[in-house]
């Protein structure tokens, strides 16, 4: 499965990029909401995991314009559990599901399958 990662912090993306390469997804990372939208564009996507708080461009934006770039993809949302405001607005959004740190990777792995159509 094709797998978009927006993550601000570096070292959280690369582990989670490399733990869903390792379970079978083609997966590409970007630091910046800016940088996954021109990937979106590029790239045909089942799945884009976002971390709700970036820097720059915020997620909000990200999540609006999504639908547009890449619309076949489904998008889950990493999220603090307390941040129940942002839960609701991102799935106002178009999320389609949601993970709380820290991640279970066999857990996130059944949810990206399932949302992006895989087994």
């Amino acid at each position: 499965m094709h797998v978009l990662i927006l993550e601000s912090d570096a070292e959280f993306r690369e582990h989670l990029a490399g733990r869903l390469a390792r379970l079978g997804h083609e997966v590409v990372g970007a630091e910046d909401a800016e940088e996954a939208l021109s990937r979106c564009h590029r790239q045909g996507l089942a799945v884009v995991l976002v971390g709700l708080h970036q820097g720059g461009l915020d997620a909000r934006t990200f999540l609006g314009r999504v639908p547009q770039v890449c619309p076949e993809a489904r998008v889950i949302c990493i999220n603090h559990p307390k941040d129940v405001a942002l839960s609701i607005e991102a799935m106002k959004l178009g999320v389609v599901d949601e993970v709380h740190p820290p991640v279970d990777m066999e857990d996130l792995d059944r949810r990206i399958r399932a949302v992006g159509g895989g087994a």
